[in-house]
């Protein structure tokens, strides 16, 4: 091979490369959760969520109170978010919302948010 066939080899793959939609390489991030991270709501709530830029592969999460006893709750992936619907009414104090996800490209998340309920 000489020299200039090996360059306009590494030209081509540097091309190719560019060509790939920034997006495709990108991880999905939170857009939001719901309660936001440190809200405090008025009255027992019936679900907890988070929003992703683009729909995780696999999603899950769960639900403690402050003193760390979980919260019964059902999860569901649909698109873009991850959701729980909490299988009773929370009493007021603090909670903890810890969830994980699978991109597309593989690359894992995770995260907690914490909300109070008045």
């Amino acid at each position: 091979m000489t020299g200039h066939h090996r360059i306009g080899t590494g030209l081509t793959a540097l091309a190719l490369s560019a060509a790939v939609p920034a997006a495709a390489l990108a991880h999905t991030d939170v857009e939001k959760t719901y309660p936001s991270n440190g809200a405090t709501v008025s009255t027992s709530i019936k679900r907890v969520s988070v929003s992703f830029a683009e729909a995780p592969t696999t999603g899950t999460l769960s639900v403690r109170t402050g003193g760390g006893t979980a919260v019964p709750v059902s999860v569901r992936r649909k698109g873009a978010k991850i959701t729980g619907t909490l299988k009773r009414r929370l009493a007021p104090g603090s909670y903890r919302v810890s969830w994980r996800a699978l991109a597309d490209d593989g690359h894992r998340l995770s995260g907690i948010f914490a909300f109070k309920v008045r």
